[in-house]
């Protein structure tokens, strides 16, 4: 029985293949796949304003890449929305001084650089130190507590004080002459490091321990 050509899509008849191959469903998602909106903007298009015809031919002529499209001038009623200097600030007391950027620079809160530094003191700054202490009474020793004792002070400039010299040197000791005062040796050649007695590691360490003398 031979069968009628509208009811399938046949070749020899390209107007009931077209009313019968074509559905409601299939126009519906063409039409929603060509009016679709990117949900990203294409990045070969430069959102720039286009410059007037003397700057374009002059931007031609001095223009490394002549074929650049960019005048370089943004959209800024796109891209800067809201414009600057229209959003009222609100003044706000900081919570903390440390929070207030105020007379507070970056180096003197930044904790994580803060490393323990070395002070150091020089044999003048003690004996100044040693001058300018105040005057300190000098206390009785502990035999004799009960006994009253006249306590003397000793002031530093003073006829009986004692000299600065005499807090460094010893009676035993003199002080350096000129005479005997030899200047540091020179440095010669480097001590050279050989190779020691080696502790038991494994064969296929990586890196083993190695001792050197």
């Amino acid at each position: 029985m031979p069968r009628d050509p509208r009811a399938e899509g046949h070749p020899h008849n390209p107007k009931a293949s077209q009313q019968y191959s074509t559905t409601p469903v299939a126009n519906e998602a063409k039409k929603t796949a060509t009016h679709a909106r990117p949900t990203a903007a294409d990045p070969f298009l430069y959102h720039t304003k286009p410059p007037s015809a003397f700057w374009e031919k002059f931007r031609k002529m001095m223009a490394i890449n002549p074929e650049s499209s960019s005048s370089g001038m943004q959209l800024n009623e796109v891209f800067r929305s809201p414009p600057p200097a229209s959003v009222k600030t609100v003044q706000v007391t900081p919570a903390s001084k440390a929070s207030d950027p105020a007379e507070n620079p970056y180096h003197e809160r930044d904790f994580r650089r803060m490393y323990p530094r070395l002070e150091m003191v020089t044999q003048v700054d003690v004996a100044n130190l040693l001058i300018a202490a105040p005057d300190r009474m000098q206390l009785p020793p502990p035999s004799s507590s009960g006994s009253p004792t006249s306590v003397t002070s000793v002031t530093s400039g003073s006829k009986n004080g004692a000299s600065l010299a005499s807090l460094y040197i010893s009676s035993t000791s003199s002080a350096p002459s000129p005479s005997t005062f030899s200047p540091p040796k020179p440095p010669g050649t480097p001590y050279r490091y050989s190779l020691g007695e080696q502790p038991p590691h494994n064969k296929d360490a990586h890196f083993p321990m190695v001792t050197y003398r």
